[in-house]
């Protein structure tokens, strides 16, 4: 995998010093702008590698996530299996990360099967993460076949994270202001050719979509939604 490094050269006679981003850990080269007058060529004295982002992968089950060169993966479950970092019940709040701990929080197909509110749940998450952090995640749509499967005990349409039961919305939800919404979308079974089309008409109506017949015509399999978290947001 290709990733930035910062070269610090250096002439050995003038102590001229050029910092050089690359990409690819073998970059060997040679800084022809950074020679003395005896043609000596600059000498490679510091790399500077990046800075691993750490990333969680909530209630992971099987999908393991494992780390590279830029991430540092945790994987957290309930049942322990091979590649399972932390075993732990999710159902219990608080979880046990320290505050601002993750830049990337990963959670697929999780929320549906424990009881704490999606608010409790969203509030958790951004307490774990750092500021700038991602939090992407993939639930079943109310209108997937999937979303009757054994374990699910909550269900979700578009504004699930959004608006609370009382049609509150989570701008007057204080933790909410922490955050901000990049990126919402439902997503439709790609098996059925047609809704290639489907899947960006119903994604620009998706109050139409979920409050018609149009939702018994075209079932949903999943929604995903990527916030960024703000603290620094007023």
């Amino acid at each position: 995998m290709k990733y930035d490094k910062t070269i610090i050269y250096e002439c050995p006679h003038c102590k001229k010093r050029l910092d050089v981003t690359v990409q690819d850990s073998s970059f060997s080269g040679i800084v022809f702008d950074l020679t003395d007058l005896k043609g000596n060529y600059a000498k490679e004295i510091e790399t500077i590698e990046p800075l691993k982002k750490k990333c969680l992968n909530l209630g992971c089950g099987t999908d393991i996530k494992m780390g590279d060169k830029r991430h540092t993966w945790i994987n957290i479950d309930k049942i322990y299996r091979l590649g399972v970092d932390i075993k732990y019940d999710l159902n219990k709040l608080p979880y046990p990360f320290k505050d601002n701990t993750f830049d990337y929080i990963y959670a697929s197909h999780i929320l549906e099967h424990l009881t704490p509110s999606i608010y409790s749940i969203i509030e958790e998450l951004i307490r774990i993460s750092k500021d700038k952090g991602i939090i992407k995640i993939i639930v079943p749509h109310y209108t997937s076949s999937g979303y009757f499967s054994e374990g699910h005990i909550q269900s979700f349409k578009y504004n699930s994270f959004f608006v609370r039961n009382d049609n509150t919305s989570i701008e007057r939800i204080s933790t909410y202001s922490k955050i901000i919404k990049e990126q919402t979308k439902i997503v439709f079974d790609k098996k059925l050719f047609f809704n290639y089309l489907v899947e960006p008409i119903m994604n620009r109506i998706p109050k139409i979509y979920e409050n018609t017949f149009l939702k018994y015509l075209f079932p949903a399999s999943e929604y995903r939604f990527t916030l960024r978290v703000n603290k620094g947001r007023d």
